[in-house]
């Protein structure tokens, strides 16, 4: 008899690993992405924005986060970034499991949906590079802090 599927369980040392890794894949994304980007793959972006929009507002967290990977999906495809996206694929699901633990927290100065908004203006209305990769970074070290102090609570570490 075989066992039943293993439960990893996320600690704040494996997060803060996902966490750098996303920021130098993410902001290598949308700096190329913003380099590449047509007036086609523009409106795919705004669409999955206003998508993204529509299902943050709601309480769905399986459509709140389907929606986001393809938002991500569009930006790393336009980029160029095939490999990159192979890499956030694999770890999808531990990524997913921290969306689900930040995306909501009253600790935000900014909701999610205004970091990706803010990340896809700098892409899709600046044009800039370098804004889109600020906005990446905020966005990524706001949810790296508030997973930090809710892993280091359920470890009972501080």
């Amino acid at each position: 008899m075989g066992k039943g599927p293993t439960v990893v369980t996320l600690s704040w040392d494996v997060a803060a690993q996902i966490y750098k890794i996303r920021l130098l894949l993410e902001q290598s994304a949308v700096a190329d992405c913003t380099a590449r980007l047509t007036p086609k793959a523009s409106a795919k972006i705004r669409a999955y924005l206003s998508e993204f929009k529509r299902a943050y507002a709601g309480d769905d967290v399986n459509l709140i986060i389907a929606v986001s990977t393809r938002l991500y999906e569009e930006i790393f495809s336009v980029a160029g970034h095939g490999v990159a996206w192979e890499v956030v694929q694999r770890l999808n699901g531990r990524i997913s499991r921290l969306r689900v633990m930040t995306m909501k927290s009253s600790d935000r100065p900014m909701t999610g949906y205004q970091r990706i908004e803010a990340i896809c203006n700098a892409i899709c209305v600046l044009k800039d590079p370098v804004q889109a990769q600020r906005a990446v970074a905020e966005h990524i070290n706001e949810a790296a802090g508030i997973a930090k102090k809710i892993l280091e609570k359920e470890d009972g570490t501080k």
